[in-house]
């Protein structure tokens, strides 16, 4: 399951090509670098610089292939340092402290880095853990694709399965059923729409923590 296909390569790649076109196009160099004067001249606020730069820390490392694809969460880090993040952003301003600056976002990028490493593990885990469990108890309704579609978003509706050519919607319907019963998923009814919500997964995207509850 840790090998994509290659369908799914194609469409990281063109996901990266679009990401690093928009990027061009929304902020050239010298709108990045207005964009820092601006902050030091007090003509925004700080909280405005700082929303830009969050995103532009990211959109720089796509830049230069240092990530694929934006999922280094550097907000993370800030909201949980408000306090020296508006420090050091104040001091460069004041004393032109772009050391400290620095020193503070690399040690960001290096936590988040090592946070994201340990939540991605754990998420492979959890699609093995899946996977194993859907073969044994579930031979007929396993298959890869049906695996990949249940990680791809942590719900799915019928019209997903029925969409990706795995069922016709009543046995899409069926399949969707069957997991619940196993307890892979959970049906969550909003409006006239039924989700079925694949809980472990939420929980390793939203938790902190790298732990799922084993199959039974």
């Amino acid at each position: 399951m840790r090998q994509k296909s290659g369908t799914s390569k194609e469409s990281a790649d063109k996901l990266v090509k679009n990401i690093r076109r928009k990027t061009r196009q929304t902020y050239s160099a010298e709108e990045k670098i207005r964009i820092v004067l601006a902050g030091l001249r007090g003509e925004e606020s700080i909280a405005s610089l700082c929303r830009k730069g969050r995103i532009l820390n990211i959109l720089y490392l796509i830049d230069q292939d240092v990530l694929d694809i934006p999922i280094l969460y550097l907000s993370r880090y800030i909201i949980a340092h408000r306090e020296e993040y508006y420090a050091r952003l104040l001091a460069v301003t004041a004393s032109q402290d772009w050391q400290g600056w620095l020193v503070f976002m690399l040690e960001g990028v290096r936590e988040k880095a090592e946070w994201v490493h340990e939540k991605i593990e754990a998420i492979l885990e959890l699609i093995d853990a899946t996977g194993s469990f859907m073969r044994d108890g579930m031979p007929n309704l396993y298959s890869a694709e049906l695996l990949e579609l249940l990680f791809n978003q942590p719900y799915c509706r019928i019209a997903n399965l029925t969409d990706a050519g795995i069922a016709k919607r009543q046995t899409a319907s069926l399949y969707l059923r069957q997991m619940e019963d196993k307890g892979m998923l959970r049906s969550l009814k909003i409006g006239k729409e039924k989700l079925f919500v694949n809980p472990r997964y939420l929980s390793l995207l939203i938790d902190d923590r790298n732990s799922f509850a084993p199959y039974a």
